[in-house]
């Protein structure tokens, strides 16, 4: 029972002994021989060594000096690439083009399914309303009365004593109406 194979990597015919394994003990072999099998794991780990060192050498020669600026680093930034006014700069690139793309792919999104959209934001309110959740007493509070976002951070208390009136409001609504009716 002399089977051969084909080897897929040097295109030789050999003995079915002659292709590892396939793992976890399957029965098939591989489509590589050994020989094949074995250079290519060398070749695999010796690019893997290669990129760790070149990414190494990168490291020393940019240990002291940012990559953008060339500005020195100093302190707790030796290690790293970029001084802190670059870093700042890079992220606002990065965030700008994530925002672009994010958004795209929103929009298009919502154009395809702006009737579910619409239904769960409209559940999503009312369960905030039915809660009176934080995001639903501030939304009143800047729509109806005024307030600013940075008012209603410093002052949380304002937050408090509203939810407190709307829920007093409903209280007295519910009670009204159970004892006319």
């Amino acid at each position: 029972m002399n089977e051969n194979q084909q080897c897929s990597e040097c295109g030789k015919v050999q003995e079915i002994s002659s292709f590892p394994r396939k793992k976890n003990g399957h029965p098939a072999r591989q489509s590589y021989c050994k020989t094949c099998s074995r250079r290519m794991t060398s070749e695999k780990s010796y690019s893997k060594v290669k990129q760790a060192y070149e990414e190494k050498q990168l490291s020393k020669q940019t240990q002291n000096a940012c990559l953008s600026c060339k500005a020195p680093l100093i302190g707790y930034m030796l290690n790293r690439k970029y001084c802190q006014s670059c870093k700042k700069e890079i992220r606002k690139v990065w965030k700008k083009r994530d925002y672009t793309k994010n958004r795209t792919a929103y929009l298009h999104y919502y154009k395809v399914n702006s009737i579910e959209v619409n239904g769960k934001n409209r559940i999503r309110e009312q369960r905030r309303r039915a809660e009176v959740t934080d995001r639903y007493v501030t939304k009143l509070l800047r729509e109806k009365h005024g307030f600013t976002s940075e008012q209603l951070r410093e002052h949380p208390q304002i937050v408090e004593v509203k939810r407190l009136i709307l829920k007093i409001k409903r209280a007295c609504r519910t009670s009204q109406n159970s004892g006319t009716a």
